[in-house]
């Protein structure tokens, strides 16, 4: 009886195993190119090395620019991040978790480096030491839209102190 019981598991898994859904075998691939690229960019933000980022598309658009401005086209988004680059020196871009799901790579990123000057609106020196999600979505295997969600507590530890004493909340002042 066991081995009646055995052999018809075994047909049972392996007609399981191989009647999975063609398509989903594709998305399934197309989401880990997806997140490849991803890991691209990220290498082309470390080193500087804009062949990294050839997995963003002509007409992409960063929702997350400096300033929370928005830029426009693939050219523009890889002047800025090679600009970032070459204002932070031992720039690391830690994967520190990742999913996809259709078009979209999501991932929690750990960012570390020592800013080399003002220029990126932090000051010169300071060391920063973020978290964020990314948002990637992807069209026919390149990044087409970007969205970045800082750490609330990162983002205040990078901001600059306010310029005077003026700038200081008061919670005994009522409104």
């Amino acid at each position: 009886m066991k081995q009646v019981f055995f052999a018809a598991a075994t047909v049972v898994c392996c007609s399981l195993f191989s009647c999975q859904n063609p398509a989903n075998n594709m998305a399934d691939s197309q989401a880990e190119k997806n997140k490849m690229v991803v890991h691209d960019i990220y290498q082309g933000i470390e080193t500087g090395d804009m062949s990294k980022l050839n997995g963003i598309a002509d007409d992409a658009v960063d929702h997350m620019g400096p300033k929370g401005t928005e830029i426009k086209g693939g050219d523009n988004i890889k002047k800025m991040l090679s600009d970032m680059h070459n204002h932070m020196k031992d720039l690391k871009m830690e994967v520190v978790a990742e999913a996809a799901n259709g078009d979209y790579v999501f991932v929690w990123c750990h960012m570390t480096g020592t800013c080399t000057d003002s220029s990126m609106g932090m000051k010169g020196g300071m060391v920063m030491d973020s978290k964020s999600v990314d948002v990637i979505k992807f069209k026919d295997g390149k990044a087409t839209d970007h969205w970045g969600y800082l750490d609330p507590q990162d983002m205040m530890k990078m901001m600059p102190p306010p310029m005077d004493n003026k700038m200081k909340m008061d919670s005994t002042h009522k409104m």
